[in-house]
């Protein structure tokens, strides 16, 4: 696992390659959106799958092609039911197959263990993983290791092949 401080840019250090999954340690979403923001590649499709509503995605992570989708039980344009996991794996799958480059951030994973149990997301975690490395696409999974037990972190980053990257906050 590698270890990094907020003031660190990775695009040069970490550059991100096709197929590559990273799960983000982290409980501050801006010290991880730094992290994406410098490892995507500028010719990618950015797709964002996430709690945090899309308008304050983009003011964090701008690119000129990409789609926000907002994890939510509301209804709507650019909405997912966080108990559509297949949905989103489809969606996904099909983007991949439709994009050259694909870059894929999910943050939000504990409220989808919320609104349907660890196991479901787990199973969840490895399709997307699946789709990511069979497609060439990079997959960033944000969580944050507070709200998680030891266990279930390990089981996520050991299934989905992922490297890990956790932020250290400076004293």
């Amino acid at each position: 696992m590698d270890s990094v401080s907020s003031n660190d840019c990775y695009a040069e250090g970490e550059p991100q390659h096709s197929g590559d999954i990273c799960v983000i340690r982290s409980g501050n979403t801006e010290e991880a959106f730094n992290y994406v923001r410098c490892s995507i590649p500028s010719d990618a499709t950015f797709v964002s799958i996430s709690r945090i509503f899309p308008e304050r995605i983009m003011d964090m992570l701008s690119f000129p092609n990409s789609r926000y989708y907002w994890l939510t039980n509301m209804v709507g344009e650019f909405r997912i039911a966080p108990a559509s996991l297949g949905k989103i794996v489809s969606m996904l799958r099909f983007l991949s197959e439709t994009e050259k480059r694909l870059a894929i951030l999910l943050d939000g994973v504990e409220y989808l263990i919320a609104e349907n149990d660890f196991n479901a997301v787990h199973r969840f975690l490895n399709q997307l993983s699946d789709v990511a490395i069979s497609s060439g696409s990079s997959l960033f999974i944000i969580v944050d290791p507070a709200a998680m037990n030891a266990r279930e972190l390990a089981l996520i980053e050991r299934t989905t092949c992922a490297r890990s990257v956790s932020f250290q906050s400076e004293i």
